[in-house]
């Protein structure tokens, strides 16, 4: 195994790693906002613990998302700098615009939401974790953009050794891209929606004294995980419609170099 294979299997693991964790926040954010709406409207304690225990959940899945995120972005730059020199100057706006817009704002209000508990009012501490799922989503459609224009370059010419964008509009209109977020989307709320089902059937199973809690959970995941699958597959068939033959985008598409440099 040569340099390059090592450093396409060394990205392929950290890639598939973040995105466990990615697909899982994106399905269990709504999930939270709802629980959580349901308290604020209601009061009812089964409704806070709900809320308690899986924004737990949600809130440990965020952190070990952040921290094999951090890792893959390292090796853009370490193993990857020739795609970096070629078509950074594209790929890296949406990738700058998801962290200083989506991300921060998404982590200022988690943070709002965690330390919040009987200190904010009921209600903007229910806005936080609304604002959350907003961003959070956010986040997801800039770094889809990302990932939509390396499948197809549109919006983009190369001068001379390197890509440069030519219509921000196109970028956010890749055709690939209408397919591929709806299709991560549902993805996320199929994995959130089985995990609810899975541990609360694993719960129920033994028996546990939370029957309320647990059965709640089921039914909601049970209803979000029909919806997300729904929502996959079909998506999922329609990028085939995406896939263009040829990039029209780009007069020419040359293979960076295998060094990377």
């Amino acid at each position: 195994m040569d340099v390059l294979d090592l450093a396409r299997t060394q990205f392929a693991v950290t890639g598939s790693l973040h995105f466990l964790f990615v697909v899982l926040t994106l399905g269990l954010a709504p999930l939270v906002a709802i629980m959580h709406t349901r308290w604020a409207m209601s009061g009812k304690p089964v409704h806070e613990g709900m809320t308690r225990f899986w924004g737990q959940i949600y809130v440990i899945n965020y952190a070990l998302g952040i921290v094999t995120g951090l890792v893959m972005e390292f090796q853009f730059g370490l193993s990857w700098s020739g795609l970096s020199h070629y078509a950074g100057d594209v790929f890296g706006a949406p990738l700058a615009m998801e962290t200083l817009v989506a991300f921060f704002l998404e982590s200022t209000f988690l943070g709002l939401w965690i330390f919040g508990w009987s200190r904010l009012p009921r209600w903007a501490h229910l806005a936080c974790i609304w604002l959350v799922t907003l961003t959070a989503y956010a986040s997801a459609f800039y770094i889809m953009v990302a990932n939509s224009f390396l499948q197809n370059p549109a919006g983009a010419v190369v001068r001379g050794d390197r890509m440069e964008l030519t219509d921000f509009g196109a970028l956010l209109t890749n055709q690939t891209l209408v397919f591929a977020f709806p299709h991560v989307i549902g993805a996320g709320l199929f994995t959130g929606g089985m995990v609810l089902v899975g541990a609360s059937a694993y719960r129920l199973r033994r028996r546990a004294q939370e029957v309320e809690f647990f059965s709640r959970s089921l039914r909601m995941g049970v209803v979000t995980a029909a919806i997300g699958i729904l929502l996959t597959m079909g998506f999922g068939y329609a990028q085939f419609a995406g896939v263009p033959e040829e990039s029209s985008a780009a007069t020419t598409s040359p293979r960076p170099s295998r060094s990377g440099s």
